[in-house]
């Protein structure tokens, strides 16, 4: 373990909510009542760079793969499974490195605006819990201190989808065309704990990068080109009256992400339309996607080691330049690979 200037949260009670099967748990949730009645929100995600050393051999293979894929008796996974589903998973009862990532609400879980902070953190999961029983603590009975954690960021989570409802009109058109029942972004609209994931790591990922963007420091942003809401509206009532069985062509299926989802890294920071956010990022999943582990090195080395010089920003800035073109194209590669497999 890594305790250089890492603060110490292991008395938290942190949980993580994934699928049954997940085994590479890299998020983690714990929220706390202040004295005064606010709350403050920590997000823990596995700290990849603690671990792996930028531009060494595993993390260049990383990069080559830029993705784990899902398929369909098997995952072909972006770290060796000793380190995502071992020593960066973030598995009950074992000392973890994370960079935590702290905001502040007010006592109606509401988010205090420019009141965010982010540290090198060690943690230690107390509780690993499935969508379906994080469901059944929260619409239970029960009043242990995990009970009442849980149902608090339930508020917290639909104080965030009822504040923007844009980005709900476009989670609701991308589940239709993604067809991805194991995403938690599939499961908001019945799972009260999906949401609690979705919300939180969309803020995490909102979050950091406008950090980045307000600091004029290089970050490694997502952005989205979507038509106008009355033709999203449009597509989404053919899309849900089309025969299932044709929808499953594997040919047509990537015609409509090809489509309608224009979802690509840039290195600027700009209007995410579809999440109606001023900027986003892809910062929450290290161990699954290498943009966001890339990120953490941006951090790392901008932030923790304080390399703020010309020549270190204008290192960075070639790299982001170079590296969102080839993650976009691997992307599609990878979606190609799937779709044969």
């Amino acid at each position: 373990m890594d305790n250089t200037n890492r603060i110490n949260f292991l008395h938290q009670e942190c949980i993580t909510i994934d699928g049954e099967s997940t085994t590479c748990l890299d998020d983690a949730l714990y929220l706390e009542k202040n004295l005064d009645g606010t709350y403050t929100l920590y997000v823990h995600i596995t700290d990849i760079p603690s671990f792996v050393p930028y531009q060494s051999i595993v993390d260049m293979e990383a990069k080559k793969r830029a993705e784990t894929l899902y398929l369909k008796d098997r995952k072909i996974s972006l770290y060796p499974e000793e380190i995502s589903d071992g020593i960066c998973s973030l598995i009950p009862n074992n000392h973890r490195n994370v960079i935590s990532y702290i905001f502040h609400l007010d006592s109606n879980f509401s988010l205090i605006e420019d009141d965010f902070s982010f540290v090198k953190g060690k943690i230690q999961v107390k509780h690993r819990l499935t969508y379906q029983s994080a469901d059944q603590i929260i619409f239970g009975e029960e009043n242990t201190s995990l009970a009442v954690m849980l149902k608090r960021l339930v508020l917290f989570a639909e104080v965030r989808k009822k504040g923007n409802i844009i980005r709900d009109i476009y989670r609701e058109y991308q589940n239709a065309i993604d067809f991805d029942p194991n995403h938690e972004s599939f499961k908001t609209s019945v799972s009260p704990s999906a949401n609690i994931v979705h919300e939180s790591m969309v803020l995490t990922n909102y979050q950091i990068g406008k950090y980045f963007k307000d600091s004029s420091l290089p970050y490694l942003y997502r952005k989205i080109d979507l038509p106008s809401e009355s033709f999203i509206q449009e597509q989404l009532l053919k899309l849900k009256n089309l025969d299932p069985s044709f929808l499953k062509n594997k040919e047509y299926y990537q015609k409509i992400k090809d489509s309608y989802t224009k979802a690509q890294y840039t290195d600027k920071p700009v209007y995410h339309k579809g999440q109606n956010l001023e900027c986003y990022s892809h910062s929450s999943s290290p161990a699954r996607r290498y943009a966001d582990a890339f990120n953490q090195y941006l951090l790392y080395d901008f932030i923790f080691q304080n390399e703020q010089s010309n020549q270190s920003i204008y290192k960075w800035e070639y790299q982001l330049h170079d590296l969102a073109y080839y993650l976009n194209q691997k992307k599609k590669e990878n979606e190609v690979f799937s779709s044969h497999y």
